[in-house]
């Protein structure tokens, strides 16, 4: 029997080689039987991801995926190393740069293609955990809770007021 390789033998542009060379994909040819043609495959090159059978593939790239790990000023590691959370909102090979970086709960932020700025307004806060409880201490006492600095790190800076006519502030404890 006579043995085909499509990605080798055929160099045409319409034929398996130039169809995912043209596209800057690997060809592979997993059967040489020169009765199995047209099983060729593209697959995308690293960091994009995809594959397609005798065309060439719709490549993809999520740029908060495991594939990029060893790229620690990547979209991933740079999130990761802030302690928020990487999203990439469209994995098209051409959409690059778009992926986010969230502040986890309780805090608050988000940014595109950076480090998120994370605010904690302890006021509004609802997080099971209770940070610092001020909204619900403030409200026991029929006050109005102030969270003077919302930056993460600022923890009890709150203030209770007390309604009007009332006068008075309360600190955090």
């Amino acid at each position: 029997h006579c043995e085909v390789n499509e990605c080798e033998e055929m160099t045409c542009a319409s034929c398996a080689k130039g169809v995912c060379e043209a596209n800057n994909q690997t060809c592979h040819d997993p059967n040489f039987n020169s009765t199995s043609l047209g099983d060729w495959t593209c697959t995308c090159a690293v960091p994009f991801i995809g594959g397609a059978t005798a065309k060439a593939a719709d490549c993809v790239v999520n740029e908060c995926s495991e594939l990029r790990t060893e790229c620690t000023t990547c979209a991933k590691g740079t999130c990761e190393a802030a302690r928020q959370v990487c999203a990439d909102p469209d994995t098209a090979a051409a959409s690059l740069g778009d992926w986010t970086c969230t502040c986890a709960a309780p805090t608050q932020g988000s940014a595109v293609a950076d480090v998120a700025t994370c605010t904690l307004n302890e006021c509004t806060e609802r997080d099971v955990r209770c940070v610092s409880c001020a909204r619900s201490t403030c409200a026991d006492a029929d006050q109005n809770c102030e969270d003077t600095n919302t930056s993460s790190a600022a923890i009890n800076d709150w203030l209770c007021h007390c309604d009007e006519p009332a006068q008075g502030i309360g600190k955090a404890k």
